[in-house]
This record gives C-alpha cells, sequence and structure tokens, in this order.
C-alpha cells in the first residue's frame, strides 16, 4: 500500500471512533472559545488588525498567527499583566503540537491521545459539561454534553502547503417531556430521539482543509458565520446548526475574499446556499466588507444544483435573474471604525430585498435589517474590563419568501440574527477580569417584536389596486427583557465552572428568576 493512501486510511479508520477525541493546526476553532474575546479586546485596544476576525469558521493554524500578530507587535511590552497571561495562555495552547509552545510551557494543551506516524500525528481529547437552571415552581432546566474531537494534520512543508482534517461530536442530553415523541423533520429543529424521558441530540463538526499559496480550501460540515454583533450578525450567525459546505477563502494582504456553497435542511424540499464575501481594509483604522447569499430550492426535487451559482465571481444581483428570478437573495454591508485605540464603532446593514422606487420605510417589499454597535476597553480608566453595547432591527417580512423552501432558515432555525422578522433589540455586556482565570459578566437585553415570523412572507396581489404599507413592529407587539450576571472561573485549561443568575421580564406581566450553574472539563 502507498505511504499516502495508508495515512488517509488511519485518518478515516480513527474517525468513527472519535466521539472522545480531539487534534491538529487546520481543526477550526468554535466560536463559543473565549479566544474570540481577547482578540476583539486585543483588536480593539489596538494591537491586531485583521480581517480574518470576522469570517469563521477559523482554523486553529489562522488564530494562532492572529496570536503572533499580537505578539510581535512593537508596544507588546506595554500590556497589562492580566492581558499578557492571556496572551501566553493562548500561544502556548494553539502552537504546534509537533514542536511544542514558543514560551510558557505550564499552558501547553494537554491531550488524551497523541499518535505520531512520520508526518502525521493526531491528537485526542475529552470533553464533557454539565449545566442546570433553576427556578422556583419550575422544573430545573439541565443540559449534559459529553464527546470530544479528533484532529490529524500534515504539517505544513517548505512550501507552506498543509493538510487537514477533524471531526468534534458531542451527544448533547436535555430533559423532555413525558411521551414526547422522536423528531426528524428539519422544521422542528436537528433530529432527536427521546428516551425515558430525556432529548438525546447528536452535534457533529467536521472538516478537510488544504491550505497553500492559492487560498483555503475546506469541504466541511460545520458552523460559519461573517459580521461581528454581540451574538450574531445578521446574514450569516454562528447560532445556526451545523451544515455541510464548501469553502474557499483567499487572503491578500488588506483584501480577504470568501466563496461558499452548501447544503440546508428543511421539511419540504431542496435547499442550497451560496454566498460571496469581500472584505477590504484601506487604512488601519477602518474595515469594510460586503457580502451577498443566495437561498435557492425546490419543492419537487428536479431541480438539482444551481450550475450559475456555482460561478465565484458571478453576482448574485444578476445571476437570479438569469435562474428565472425566484431564489431568496441577500446583500450586506459592513464597517468597523477604530478611531483611538480602545474604541471600535461598528454597524451592518442586511438587505433582503431592496425597491428604489417605492418607499423605503413603508413598502412591503423593502426588506432590511440593522446592527449598530461600538465595543470599549478599559472604559473610564477601569482595568481588564470590555464594555459592548448594540442595537439590532429587523423590518417585518425580514428573511422570509413566498416560495416557503426559500425561508432564510436552517433546520427551522434563522440562518442570520437569532430574532423573528418585525424586532428589534437593545442590548449591553461588561466583562470584567478579576484575575487571571477570574472573569465575571453583566448582560442587559430589552427585546421587541410585532406580528409576523419566518412562515408569514407578504407579496402584493396583483389584483389590488394600491400598493400595502408596512410599519414596523406592526401589529400586537411583546416584550422582553434580561438581567444576568455570570462569575466564570477557569480551574484547568478549557476546565470551567461558572454560576449564573437571570431575571427575566416577558409580557403579559410574567417576570422569573433563574439561577444557573455549569461545570466542564477538557483533556
Amino acid at each position: 500500500m502507498k505511504p499516502i493512501l495508508h495515512k488517509i486510511l488511519i485518518i478515516i479508520l480513527l474517525m468513527p471512533l472519535a466521539s472522545t477525541l480531539v487534534c491538529g493546526s487546520q481543526a477550526s476553532v468554535s466560536p463559543d472559545h473565549p479566544v474570540y474575546d481577547f482578540l476583539r479586546r486585543m483588536e480593539t485596544k489596538g494591537y491586531l488588525r485583521d480581517l480574518a476576525l470576522y469570517s469563521g469558521p477559523h482554523s486553529r493554524n489562522e488564530v494562532s498567527g492572529l496570536l503572533q500578530q499580537i505578539y510581535q507587535h512593537q508596544k507588546v511590552e506595554a500590556l497589562s499583566d492580566y492581558d499578557e497571561w492571556y496572551l501566553i495562555k493562548y500561544l502556548a495552547e494553539f502552537s504546534d503540537p509537533r514542536t511544542g509552545p514558543l514560551i510558557a510551557e505550564e499552558y501547553y494543551e494537554l491531550h488524551l491521545l497523541r499518535y505520531d506516524y512520520r508526518n502525521w500525528t493526531i491528537l485526542g481529547d475529552l470533553r464533557s459539561s454539565l449545566s442546570n437552571r433553576m427556578a422556583p415552581d419550575r422544573e430545573p432546566d439541565w443540559q449534559y454534553d459529553l464527546g470530544g474531537e479528533v484532529r490529524a494534520d500534515f504539517y505544513r512543508d517548505e512550501a507552506g502547503n498543509s493538510l487537514g482534517g477533524y471531526l468534534r461530536m458531542i451527544t448533547r442530553a436535555e430533559p423532555a417531556e413525558p411521551g414526547a415523541e422522536d423528531h426528524f423533520d428539519p422544521e422542528e429543529g436537528v433530529p432527536t430521539i427521546h428516551r425515558g424521558g430525556i432529548a438525546n441530540t447528536n452535534w457533529v463538526h467536521t472538516g478537510i482543509v488544504w491550505e497553500s499559496d492559492l487560498g483555503r480550501f475546506a469541504v466541511g460540515h460545520d458552523r460559519r458565520w461573517w459580521g461581528r454583533g454581540i451574538i450574531d450578525g445578521l446574514q450569516l450567525g454562528s447560532s445556526a446548526p451545523p451544515s455541510t459546505y464548501f469553502r474557499y477563502v483567499a487572503d491578500l494582504n488588506r483584501l480577504r475574499f470568501t466563496f461558499l456553497i452548501g447544503g440546508l435542511q428543511t421539511g419540504f424540499g431542496q435547499r442550497s446556499i451560496a454566498g460571496h464575501r469581500l472584505e477590504w481594509q484601506p487604512v488601519r483604522w477602518l474595515q469594510l466588507a460586503i457580502s451577498e447569499t443566495v437561498v435557492y430550492g425546490d419543492t419537487s426535487g428536479t431541480r438539482g444544483i444551481e450550475l450559475i451559482y456555482l460561478n465565484p465571481l458571478y453576482p448574485y444581483t444578476a445571476a437570479e435573474p438569469m435562474a428565472g428570478n425566484k431564489d431568496n437573495n441577500t446583500s450586506s454591508i459592513e464597517a468597523a471604525v477604530f478611531p483611538v485605540p480602545g474604541v471600535q464603532v461598528y454597524f451592518q446593514w442586511f438587505l433582503d430585498d431592496l425597491t428604489l422606487t417605492e418607499s423605503f420605510t413603508e413598502y412591503y417589499g423593502n426588506k432590511w435589517g440593522l446592527l449598530a454597535g461600538t465595543h470599549l476597553t478599559d472604559p473610564m480608566g477601569l482595568p481588564t474590563t470590555d464594555l459592548a453595547l448594540e442595537y439590532v432591527r429587523l423590518e417585518p417580512w425580514v428573511y422570509t419568501h413566498q416560495n416557503s423552501v426559500n425561508r432564510y432558515q436552517h433546520f427551522g432555525g434563522s440562518l442570520g440574527y437569532p430574532l423573528p422578522p418585525n424586532s428589534d433589540r437593545w442590548m449591553a455586556r461588561i466583562r470584567k477580569g478579576l484575575r487571571p482565570g477570574w472573569q465575571i459578566t453583566g448582560e442587559w437585553q430589552f427585546t421587541r417584536h410585532g406580528a409576523g415570523d419566518f412562515t408569514k412572507s407578504h407579496k402584493h396581489p396583483e389584483s389590488q389596486p394600491y400598493v400595502p404599507k408596512k410599519e414596523f413592529l406592526q401589529g400586537e407587539i411583546g416584550r422582553s427583557a434580561m438581567v444576568g450576571m455570570k462569575v466564570e472561573y477557569e480551574y484547568f485549561q478549557h476546565s470551567y465552572v461558572s454560576l449564573r443568575y437571570e431575571y427575566r421580564m416577558e409580557e403579559p406581566e410574567q417576570s422569573y428568576s433563574l439561577l444557573g450553574v455549569g461545570v466542564s472539563i477538557d483533556y
């Protein structure tokens, strides 16, 4: 057997057994990883400016490169002891496992399994977590995760080429209503099996990544996201369940281009997505991005893949009419400004549909969303502190489509921001580092939602002699608010214990408190 076939066979045989394993530099980094909070803090403070930060998923190799930029900054010596501790910790964690960390051996990532074969190294970790939210007169709302990840990488050669694969699998158990039935309808969410009053769900993230001077090519089943909101961006959000895709990324100094195609799950026909994103940094204090997506499907099962959407350079605004003008085409404009170190101001304007000849605010066919916010580091002289303020607005019928198969959804949830159309949200989040490993976070949200959801689109009847008007928050308005506080302690590498309190208010006049505790381990 040829050596390369031998290597591939080893990976294929190991991956099905990898629900308790972890490894490699090309493996994706979950959007929930705390390294993103650190990178965003360093970006706002002026130690990092890189377009890659807001177009994921990111490989461990990419994250390592971002951390190296901070480490090599000319003013890195001015970092506080707190920020320096996290920089050293993450540099060690994301270092090449074959060569070991550059510094701080005590922070080097530990692995449950390691297997070396010529140029290949396979690493494995076990991951488990348990959380429970409790409230008076309510059943405990607990969640238990058990699984892990396997990573296998052919490390970079002299020409800069590298190949890697990864598989992350988590089995999640949650309480369920007595007698609940299994469901496999994508409109009801991800497939869930019920046993003994417990709902069990499998979450899988996997991919094969080839990186060279030509760019980064990835085939995987994972979460993917664009944008920089506190919770999510408006066009592609990390909150959506994983989906299968092909992704190409080209980094061209101050330009970054992303091409994405993939499949989506729906209960009434085949659904696919394609997207382009171009990011540009003309000067160090300004970042711009334009992006577009198209969701298209067919309830008959005869349409198949639309070849015109597979061209990475063909604008979808022109391609959609060529495909029959029946698909869900969206676009987005983003900007981030860094006026002074410690301040970031950003916005995103999302366009689902736009008709310039009609009223921008009243015409039912003008469907758009707005996200605007600011991120401050060490505000008012408070050290080791981050403050984020944000407003999100989704006009009526955003994300909907007259053809149900083209809704902007995957497994019944939004592909973009996790709010239904005709909603808005104000929110603030403040995080204080008490000492290395200890953090306290406070959060406030106020949300409004009018009539409508993803299933209710609107179309002007041709026989109707007038153009109907939309009104933001039209219909009966529901309001909800949340105030929360969380204390978290990292007692071991990637292993946390947390305590969270939430006070929630929902109309009509319903309020309650939740106390949450959580513990996780990663080895």
